[in-house]
């Protein structure tokens, strides 16, 4: 028997989908009817309240091609797993897309796997899915959405039996049912966590790091993935940091963080004379989150009978130059090793080398490095970056902006902003909730190590780092190559002859040049030799001058002296010197050009001339031609303008 049933026809639904209503008793019970799902539903009335209350900061749109939408209520409703917030849709109207920025509108809150896949199974049967039929389907198919017994959930035990923690899902504050909605398993101590897939418990590679230049958006509210205390001790940290990558999340710890904790760990677990390797081994990669215990053990194994902590490794040296040519890739933190108190007595134990044999740090006298006392060896060796050490390591301090906002004449929001300021140290990102997510156990790869020594070092060469996998699962170990050394190598071009010697006996000097062709070239480019260096011949002394050869003009004297013992050269084959010689002879008379009546002056030159009228040799600075003034016309006053016959004759005009 039915009970005052009405209808109420809806036009954007096919008729399979008129709505009825009647309260919570819209069918009788009447054992007349022996209906099966979908025939036997009551419905309830469609409500603004939403069935899962996904915080604002986990919400994720419906659909990653369909953006329209959040302006689309019938269209985002009949979306299998999507909920429409008719609230935020009308302050969105008001104040636009101020109102939580990057939040949808229409976003996806049910990810039950079994759930979808019965609409789903519904939807190829009927053509369209109907939101008032979602009461119906989760009361007919309960054990199997809500049912303890889920695929994958019991195998969270498990890996809880072998240490390993599951990943964490929803909010604080989920209940058990929204989270089975959200495809996640409710275990009996109040946790919300994602199965484990039976198929297989690795994961996927973990990715590690937030991206440089994200907004704030991406900083909070996060999903928790694993519990993480920030301040923790160093060793209980870099265990947390390993768990959270190794169960498959996200970490946004800074890798320089991860080695001020490894430094710290050193510090208290290694002596200091195998320190050094540790923090060498650290900066190749070697050392990490999940290893440093066991390299620290093998270390002080391998340290017993004071064996050089360097022997077959590499030098301190080839780190400072990869260090050097990384381009501040990361570099070593800036904290101090007490090199005071090396271990056991240094007048019976051999001086720990502090380098590959044979080997030493240029400009570094490593035979006296003990004597350092308390001071910081890495920075005295080049191996630090103090700007590493004094830079704040934590999460930006960005703003949050998944605010409260109340308007007047509007309801207030109905979502909510639980741990939507938080900022998760372990996260899961909130992009990656599209899929069903999965606890088990993941690999994962470190930070970048630093580059290698360059191959050349010029010329170009080239360096390479890597990315170690802590795991079995990596896809592969990443490298990377680049250029270096790529200054031109410097060549000098051959060497000159010598030039002659400064001397001819009693030694001398020559030199010879060369010139730098490319590159930086090192070295003198210019080299020296005495030459010359036998006793010089002796002599006598010089005769007195010869008469000059001529009686007027230039001419020439001579002089000689007798060469008396040769010496290591013998004696020259010319003893005579000359010089120049002259004698002046003639008068001197001038000549003057016809005068100038614009500039009034004359040129006159000169000539020397001898009592026969031939050309003489009178004194050269005599013969210089020169201007002299003439008076033709008005030159007179031109020259002498202040005359009194001048001054009349300038009144006249």
């Amino acid at each position: 028997m039915i009970f005052g049933y009405y209808v109420l026809k809806v036009s954007h639904l096919p008729p399979q989908y008129y709505i009825y209503f009647a309260g919570n008793l819209a069918i009788g019970a009447s054992t007349s009817f022996c209906l099966t799902y979908p025939n036997n539903c009551i419905f309830r009335p469609l409500s603004m309240i939403p069935r899962v209350n996904v915080p604002y900061c986990q919400r994720i749109p419906c659909s990653r091609v369909d953006f329209t939408l959040d302006h689309n209520y019938i269209g985002c409703i009949t979306t299998p797993g999507c909920q429409f917030d008719y609230t935020l849709y009308r302050y969105r109207g008001v104040l636009n897309q101020a109102v939580l920025p990057g939040v949808p509108v229409c976003y996806l809150a049910v990810r039950n796997t079994a759930y979808l896949r019965r609409v789903h199974e519904h939807v190829s049967v009927y053509g369209s899915w109907n939101p008032l039929m979602e009461d119906c389907l989760l009361n007919h198919y309960r054990d199997e959405i809500f049912g303890p017994n889920q695929p994958g959930c019991h195998m969270v035990d498990v890996l809880n039996y072998y240490g390993d923690a599951p990943k964490l899902a929803g909010w604080k504050g989920i209940t058990s049912a929204e989270c089975f909605l959200i495809g996640a398993c409710w275990k009996a101590d109040g946790r919300c966590v994602y199965p484990v897939r039976t198929q297989q418990v690795a994961l996927n590679t973990s990715t590690h790091n937030l991206p440089s230049g994200v907004p704030s958006i991406t900083f909070y509210g996060q999903p928790k993935c694993q519990k993480f205390n920030e301040t923790a001790p160093s060793a209980e940290f870099l265990s947390q940091h390993h768990q959270c990558l190794k169960a498959g999340c996200t970490s946004s710890v800074d890798h320089n963080l991860i080695l001020q904790h490894l430094y710290t760990v050193m510090t208290q677990n290694l002596p200091v004379d195998l320190q050094y390797q540790f923090w060498v081994m650290a900066q190749l990669g070697q050392v990490r989150a999940d290893n440093w215990k066991q390299v620290a053990d093998t270390l002080k194994a391998q340290s017993a009978g004071s064996r050089p902590i360097f022997s077959n490794f590499q030098s301190l040296a080839g780190i400072v130059n990869g260090a050097t040519n990384s381009a501040g890739t990361f570099g070593v933190i800036p904290f101090r090793l007490n090199v005071g108190s090396l271990r056991g007595n240094s007048s019976t134990n051999p001086r720990i080398n502090f380098g590959v044999i044979g080997s030493g740090l240029p400009g570094y006298d490593l035979s006296s490095i003990a004597s350092l006392g308390n001071v910081g060896l890495l920075q005295q060796l080049g191996l630090l970056r103090k700007d590493l050490f004094e830079r704040n390591l934590k999460v930006p301090n960005l703003p949050c902006h998944y605010q409260n906002i109340v308007w007047p004449s509007l309801p207030p929001l109905n979502g909510s902003f639980e741990g939507c300021c938080d900022r998760e140290r372990c996260f899961t990102p909130r992009f990656a909730l599209y899929t069903q997510q999965y606890s088990g156990v993941a690999s994962y790869l470190v930070e970048w190590s630093v580059w290698s020594t360059c191959s050349k070092t010029c010329d170009g060469g080239s360096q390479t780092r890597k990315r170690h996998c802590v795991g079995k699962n990596c896809a592969l170990e990443p490298s990377e190559n680049r250029s270096c050394g790529t200054q031109p190598c410097p060549v000098w071009l051959p060497w000159s002859q010598f030039l002659p010697c400064s001397k001819t006996c009693g030694g001398g000097v020559t030199r010879r040049i060369r010139l730098c062709r490319s590159g930086n070239c090192t070295g003198s480019n210019e080299e020296t030799q005495p030459c010359r260096t036998g006793a010089c011949p002796s002599f006598g002394t010089w005769s007195t001058w010869t008469p000059c050869s001529v009686q007027c003009g230039v001419g020439f004297r001579f002089r000689n002296r007798t060469c008396l013992e040769g010496g290591e050269y013998g004696c020259p084959p010319i003893t005579t010197e000359a010089a120049l010689c002259h004698d002046y002879c003639g008068t001197i008379s001038y000549t003057d050009t016809p005068c100038n009546a614009t500039t009034c002056y004359a040129t006159r030159t000169f000539s020397c001339l001898k009592e026969d009228g031939s050309p003489g040799f009178c004194r050269p600075n005599l013969m210089i031609p020169k201007e002299v003034r003439c008076y033709i016309n008005n030159c007179y006053c031109v020259h002498f303008p202040d005359q009194i016959g001048c001054v009349f004759r300038s009144f006249s005009f």
